[in-house]
């Protein structure tokens, strides 16, 4: 009897563990608030940007009114100069120059053999056929400022537009998309850390 008298009550190791486990759910929802915070800021800085840029290029047509900056009046065959980079192994996005890559051969109609007259490039005020354009093989095409593809003379507002968009893309939308994906991962350890503890939410 006395043997089972002095054994310790059974509760203190779960109490214990239990204050383990809110003082993990605290650090997890004050993490939470800060990501919570930096996401709010990153919006309002993304929407900021956006509007500084869309004005910017409200100018630029109002200053040019015999042509249009927009996604109609340059050349179609574009590729993105910016690509996304994401490493699996951390919750973190990136973005990297683009180099592209023609691994394939030309379609149909970007070859030119003498039957159709080469494209005029407006923009630039020279001429060049589309086998120049789109070379063969695994040649690589170097990107260049899309800027250009508008001629070498170019508003200032232009120029204005392009570097808030640029910022936008380059540096807040890859920390906005990797504070989203770092909130997602906090708001399942908090779920599993409330299963534990037994608390609803």
């Amino acid at each position: 009897m006395a043997d089972v008298f002095s054994q310790p009550p059974p509760q203190s190791t779960s109490s214990e563990d239990r204050d383990v486990l809110v003082q993990m759910l605290d650090h997890l929802l004050e993490r939470y608030l800060q990501l919570l915070h930096q996401h709010q800021t990153l919006q309002r800085d993304l929407a900021e940007r956006m509007s500084s840029g869309y004005f910017s290029l409200a100018q630029a047509n109002f200053a040019s009114p015999t042509r249009r900056y927009g996604p109609d009046f340059y050349d179609e065959r574009m590729k993105a100069s910016t690509l996304v980079s994401i490493d699996a192994s951390v919750a973190a996005f990136s973005i990297a120059t683009a180099t592209h890559r023609s691994h394939s051969p030309l379609p149909e109609e970007g070859i030119s053999d003498g039957s159709r007259s080469p494209s005029l490039d407006v923009a630039d005020g020279v001429v060049e056929n589309e086998k120049t354009l789109a070379p063969r093989g695994n040649a690589v095409v170097p990107t260049s400022d899309p800027l250009k593809w508008f001629g070498i003379l170019i508003p200032p507002a232009l120029r204005s537009a392009q570097k808030g968009f640029q910022r936008a893309v380059v540096d807040v939308v890859p920390a906005l998309a990797s504070v989203m994906h770092e909130m997602k991962e906090v708001e399942d350890e908090v779920r599993k850390t409330r299963e534990r503890m037994q608390i609803t939410p």
